[in-house]
């Protein structure tokens, strides 16, 4: 009986230990000590998504805010005539979600999985807390949220101001270097 015990026990260990690398993988959470991030990591819950599955609407009251441990998801905008603007697609280390966390709001975007997904949820108050107690978190919080406005006025400028045949030539190079990128990290994992 010792032995199950142990082995249950380890691979308890091991589902923390995951957790705590997603947390050290992410802009937010990766300069928190051990102990922060080991405390961090057990509060945490983890959701799985299917392809195509909704995470949360646009407008949804938020509660906290996911980190991507695998897989991909995209957030996006529907307009009235159902029309599907996508704002940005995140992976693995990403975090969703920060600004309602930070400014008491709903959700401002959609978001569904790409790719079947594993993420974890850390509330509202668990993230606060951290900032308060922490300031490199809300360091980290800041740059993180100023690449996303940066994110955003460049979406702007290739949307608006940029003609059809140069948004499509750019959006071509972006896809191009997006799956050279994910091939070239399949292949490294086959040797």
């Amino acid at each position: 009986m010792p032995f199950l015990w142990c082995y249950c026990l380890s691979q308890a260990m091991l589902k923390l230990a995951e957790k705590i690398a997603a947390l050290q993988r992410t802009i937010l959470f990766s300069e928190l000590g051990p102990e922060d991030q080991e405390a961090l990591a057990s509060r945490a819950v983890e959701h799985k998504l299917d392809r195509g599955e909704t995470l949360f609407v646009a407008g949804e009251p938020a509660a906290g805010l996911y980190v991507i441990v695998e897989g991909a998801i995209r957030a996006y905008r529907v307009s009235s005539d159902g029309r599907e603007q996508v704002i940005h697609v995140e992976r693995d280390g990403a975090t969703l979600a920060e600004i309602p966390v930070f400014d008491g709001g709903p959700y401002p975007s959609s978001t569904a999985a790409e790719e079947d997904s594993v993420l974890l949820f850390i509330r509202r108050e668990d993230v606060l807390r951290l900032c308060l107690e922490r300031p490199q978190i809300s360091l980290a919080a800041l740059r993180l949220l100023a690449a996303r406005m940066r994110n955003c006025a460049a979406l702007v400028e290739r949307l608006s101001l940029r003609d059809v045949d140069r948004r499509v030539a750019q959006l071509l190079l972006e896809e191009a270097s997006e799956y050279g990128n994910r091939a070239m990290s399949w292949n490294s994992s086959l040797r």
